[in-house]
């Protein structure tokens, strides 16, 4: 039904992928498997996680305003963000979001 990635970037925890079957959405499968990955993050001996996203986009379309939504309905917030950059009629910025975590 879903699935997530870690992966480590000089040290630091990141969120490489999480996937859920369109038919099991709004079922909170996304926010179990990211609950279980910090939990995974804090046994290691991070107090943080991060993920690497597009964290502004226009024109909206729903996709990766519904991931920024998601990722902010799990606790984090955008901590960088890139310069405007351009992919057709998009304009969009690539960022990373924080979590902080506690032990």
């Amino acid at each position: 039904m879903g699935f997530i990635s870690l992966r480590s970037q000089d040290g630091k925890p990141y969120i490489g992928w999480v996937g859920v079957s369109p038919g099991s959405h709004r079922q909170g499968i996304g926010k179990d498997l990211v609950n279980r990955a910090e939990k995974e993050v804090i046994k290691a001996g991070s107090n943080t996680l991060r993920v690497e996203t597009v964290v502004e986009q226009k024109p909206k379309d729903g996709s990766y305003d519904q991931t920024v939504k998601f990722y902010e309905a799990c606790g984090f917030k955008i901590e960088t963000s890139s310069e405007l950059k351009r992919y057709g009629k998009y304009v969009y910025r690539m960022g990373t979001m924080l979590k902080g975590l506690k032990k």
